[in-house]
């Protein structure tokens, strides 16, 4: 079986899949074509688990309009028998139905009809001018139609959870789609021993974030999060973390500078994060502004998610959906509803329940790993091909 995935910006999850397929079905060979950076541009490595690599021609509407049959030379050049697609945004995938001669699955990691156009994307002059040189001047309503006809047209889809599953349902009116959900779960091979948990000082908890910044007042602004926990005194905050633009990191480290319960350690491997998250407490997902940004963090179930939870971290996490629910179902954590009086609550419990949260998580991680899940993927494709 030959699979061709498709992304815009070559990115961890693609990788992930990627690599559990080939792990459990050694005679797969899969090809990426991709815009923008490769895996080992961005992340360092990743490349080496494609079969082959094509880079596409840049652009979204200037990419149809000059180079909708670019995909199509990929499928013959590999001899591809379907195409496992990776949005956001979707135009590859829109090109791939409507240009190939192979069937496409489309793997949904953000929903663009989920993100508050005005607030996510026009939240201050500078952002907004980033905005427009990264996507261009393209309505707003042409990615909106884009999305709905890749979900109605598209032979099978993935989506990260059942949040965004409901909302894909909803652009089908009622059309019968296979859906398959597949969170962001880590691999295998990064699952590493855990040591007890008994040398942890809950007196002085030990809290951690990874990640990425993005800009201010978006949601990939953690000023408020450090703010919330820079005055607890009874915790230390880290956190680990990198951007693609540095004013991004200098803006957040003013605010950390405030506080001296809290310590930057900058951006690491993904190797040398697994190594050492395990000496925290308890993870955090930040909260952020709900009213800008809730329909889209309702849908997720993060990476960093799975990442602490592989290593041992109970975790804090908002009182959004798809998070709630998952949290309720494994008892790994605390859901928290605001960064003031509830946060420290969430702490509190934090600290009396955290073994029974710990003894949770480490009696059955591989349930979080993608090699686990990835016989679903595998399932989709016979289905789909058969």
């Amino acid at each position: 079986m030959n699979i061709l995935f498709l992304q815009p910006f070559p990115c961890i999850r693609a990788y992930k899949e990627a690599y559990a397929l080939k792990h459990i079905s050694p005679d797969m060979k899969i090809f990426l074509a991709y815009q923008g950076p490769t895996l080992n541009e961005e992340y360092g490595s990743g490349d080496e688990i494609f079969d082959g690599l094509v880079k596409l021609p840049s652009g979204y509407v200037s990419f149809y309009t000059k180079h909708k049959n670019s995909i199509q030379k990929v499928v013959n050049k590999f001899d591809i028998d379907l195409i496992h697609s990776h949005n956001s945004p979707d135009v590859l995938t829109f090109v791939a139905i409507r240009n190939t001669n192979k069937p496409v699955i489309h793997d949904i990691h953000d929903m663009y009809s989920l993100i508050n156009k005005k607030s996510a994307l026009c939240s201050t002059p500078k952002t907004t001018l980033e905005h427009i040189v990264t996507f261009g001047l393209y309505p707003y309503f042409t990615f909106i139609n884009i999305e709905k006809y890749c979900n109605r047209n598209a032979d099978g889809i993935i989506v990260v959870s059942e949040y965004m599953k409901k909302q894909v349902e909803k652009q089908l009116k009622g059309q019968y789609k296979d859906i398959l959900v597949l969170p962001n779960f880590v691999l295998k091979k990064n699952l590493i021993h855990l040591e007890s948990h008994s040398h942890h000082n809950f007196n002085k908890l030990k809290v951690v974030f990874e990640g990425i910044f993005g800009a201010p007042k978006t949601h990939g602004d953690l000023t408020d999060t450090i703010n919330a926990l820079g005055k607890i005194s009874n915790i230390e905050f880290h956190i680990y973390g990198y951007s693609w633009n540095n004013n991004y990191v200098e803006y957040l480290k003013k605010t950390i500078e405030k506080y001296n319960n809290i310590v930057f350690h900058g951006g690491v491997s993904p190797e040398e994060l697994f190594t050492l998250l395990p000496q925290y407490d308890c993870g955090i997902i930040p909260s952020y502004n709900t009213s800008k940004f809730s329909q889209h963090l309702h849908s997720t179930l993060p990476n960093k998610l799975f990442e602490y939870l592989i290593c041992g971290l109970p975790v804090l996490a908002p009182n959004f959906e798809s998070l709630r629910i998952f949290m309720e179902k494994n008892q790994v954590g605390c859901i928290y509803s605001d960064l003031e009086s509830d946060l420290k609550n969430a702490i509190e419990r934090m600290r009396k329940e955290h073994t029974t949260f710990f003894n949770n998580i480490t009696k059955d991680r591989e349930l979080y790993t993608m090699e686990k899940n990835a016989y679903e993927i595998i399932k989709l494709y016979e289905k789909i091909l058969n």
